[in-house]
């Protein structure tokens, strides 16, 4: 927990959280989905049918591997690459649209 989105070491902790975890949540909780090798997901067709499109568990590694994950982290304590102001030109989608 951060004392608000003006807390001046939002920015410091999520440096160093970043380089230990997979995911940073700030003043959330994370989702709960853990990949592992043991996991394999449980929905509809074609979900298991088929192993290329399993969503979560160590299968789902190479169709949603994500170094680090920034989940409510305030724009000023993010890596700079990733900021609103995309001062690297990054392309991205913002609301579904390419930008």
């Amino acid at each position: 927990m951060t004392a608000g989105p003006d807390d001046p070491d939002t920015g410091r902790l999520v440096a160093g959280l970043s380089r230990l975890v997979g995911r940073v949540a700030v003043d959330q909780w994370p989702t709960g989905v853990a990949f592992s090798w043991a996991q394999q997901h449980g929905g509809p067709w074609p979900a298991t049918s088929a192993p290329q499109t399993t969503s979560v568990g160590a299968a789902a590694l190479g169709r949603f591997v994500r170094p680090v994950t920034y989940q409510q982290v305030p724009d000023a304590a993010l890596p700079p690459a990733l900021r609103a102001a995309n001062p690297w030109g990054l392309p991205r989608r913002v609301g579904g649209v390419l930008s």
